[in-house]
């Protein structure tokens, strides 16, 4: 999950496969909806 306090800038390939890596760990279609939403929302903040 993202942390909104961290100041780290994250790439695009490192979230993509940080994405990927959380699916396959729990294989669960709406934990990986909710990863994208986040990733938008702190996205839009920032």
């Amino acid at each position: 999950m993202f942390d909104a306090n961290k100041t780290e800038v994250f790439s695009q390939t490192d979230v993509n496969s940080n994405v990927k890596k959380k699916c396959r760990n729990r294989n669960d279609r709406k934990s990986f909806i909710n990863l994208i939403i986040n990733f938008k929302t702190i996205n839009e903040i920032s």
